[in-house]
C-alpha cells in the first residue's frame, strides 16, 4: 500500500526561502570600498614632500574565507558587477 504524505510545513517554509535566496541572483560576501596606494618610486607625485597625491582610487574587495580574511582588487569593468553581488540589489 502506497502511503502519500503532504510536504511538513517546515519543508515548505525551506522550499519557499530556497526560492526567495534563488531569485535573488548571484551574491558575494564582504565589503567593497576605494583605496589609494602609494607606488614608493622617487620622484613619483605620490612621493612629493609638499603635495603627495597617491594613486587611485582603486576598488577593493574584502570578505573572510575559511576564518581567513581576504582581499582582492575589482577592474574597473567589474566593480558595478561586483558591488550589486556584495550588496544584493539588481
Amino acid at each position: 500500500m502506497k502511503t502519500t504524505s503532504k510536504p511538513d510545513p517546515m519543508e515548505r517554509e525551506i522550499a519557499r526561502i530556497r526560492k526567495q535566496l534563488l531569485a535573488l541572483g548571484p551574491m558575494h560576501p564582504g565589503s567593497v570600498s576605494l583605496q589609494y596606494q602609494v607606488c614608493g618610486r622617487s620622484g613619483c607625485r605620490c612621493m612629493d614632500e609638499n603635495r603627495p597625491r597617491r594613486h587611485g582610487p582603486y576598488r577593493k574587495l574584502a570578505y573572510v574565507y575559511r576564518g581567513k580574511p581576504v582581499c582582492r582588487f575589482v577592474r574597473a569593468g567589474c566593480a558595478q558587477e561586483i558591488a550589486m553581488q556584495v550588496s544584493g540589489a539588481k
